[in-house]
């Protein structure tokens, strides 16, 4: 429950400030014409929010401290997929019963999140519509700009298969798609996807943690590795999957994810997301280990930022691409 302050004043909520494409250029670090290209036809969509101040913030923060500091917060990083074959489950049963169309891949969880953070604030987007359309849009964005030139991309931990669908959309007939995910209903989601997108995407079960499954990804250097929001789930345990990437020498590995790394630790504003990534056990020391390998000179790491975006807890917009050297 999130604490309210005793002196907190009735807040008047106007959604008047909205996402414009310059703002987006710049988290990209690219200029609105280029961002113009990588939209192609799609539309802009309609991303209106206020900016939460004072003492609402401060009720924002002490909820905050109080989900950090729960006994019961669920922590990832161990072989237990329980969570994922239950919510993917209930995605295919959706499939099953109404047929497949895109706004069935939200994820259940996007849909508790109207207050989130958004360049260095927290915001208030009214509904939870905002957190959709933002991930979709960044998610879109980034699939344009590092899967180009693609000839085959392995996505690890494709979930409901949401960027399945964006690649369908993004890449020619002619490049080949596999879309792995440790919870089986994900590889009959992606099977619909195919089918409602006119395009072979072979689904694979594959475990990041116990890397059971990974001779059928069929990683070599013509490959393009791409993960969403599911590294994270690895926390610590990267090192065995970083090692098989390493062997392989995919052509490049392109990374969404939570990174922790790069959180700025001298603000209020990332130390409680370090403390809330920290208390779930996300992805930890993965760039860390990247940045020693590239110092090595057995990597590159051709792009690193940072997106400004998540809930109010974390963000999960971070960008790493790399490439074996």
């Amino acid at each position: 429950m999130t604490t309210t302050p005793k002196n907190a004043q009735a807040v008047s909520k106007s959604y008047t400030q909205a996402v414009t494409p310059a703002t987006v250029a710049a988290q990209f670090a690219i200029t609105e014409a280029e961002l113009k290209s990588l939209m192609g036809k799609r539309a802009w969509p309609t991303l209106n929010y206020r900016v939460i101040e004072g003492d609402e913030r401060d009720a924002i923060i002490l909820g905050i401290l109080e989900r950090i500091d729960q006994p019961n917060l669920r922590v990832v990083g161990g072989n237990d997929n329980t969570v994922w074959e239950r919510g993917w489950g209930e995605i295919l049963e959706q499939v099953r019963s109404k047929g497949f169309s895109p706004e069935i891949l939200h994820p259940q969880y996007l849909f508790h999140h109207n207050i989130m953070r958004f360049c260095g604030q927290y915001i208030d987007a009214g509904n939870t519509q905002f957190i959709c359309d933002y991930d979709h849009l960044l998610r879109y964005l980034t699939l344009a700009r590092h899967m180009k030139g693609a000839s085959k991309v392995v996505e690890l931990g494709c979930g409901t298969g949401t960027s399945q669908l964006m690649l369908a959309e993004l890449l020619p007939a002619h490049v080949e798609l596999v879309a792995s995910d440790w919870a089986k209903p994900s590889q009959e989601i992606v099977r619909a996807i195919g089918a409602y997108a006119k395009r072979d995407i072979r689904p694979v079960c594959f475990n990041m943690l116990t890397l059971e499954g990974w001779d059928e990804l069929a990683i070599d250097k013509n490959t393009t590795v791409l993960t969403v929001h599911a590294l994270e789930q690895v926390g610590g345990n990267h090192v065995a999957l970083l090692d098989k990437l390493l062997a392989a020498k995919p052509e490049r590995c392109v990374h969404m994810e939570p990174i922790v790394e790069m959180y700025d630790k001298n603000t209020l504003f990332d130390t409680l997301a370090i403390r809330y990534h920290k208390r779930r056990n996300y992805l930890d020391g993965y760039l860390t280990r990247l940045r020693e390998l590239a110092q090595q000179k057995k990597i590159e790491i051709t792009s690193e930022y940072r997106l400004g975006f998540g809930d109010r807890y974390h963000e999960a917009f971070s960008i790493v691409e790399w490439k074996t050297l």
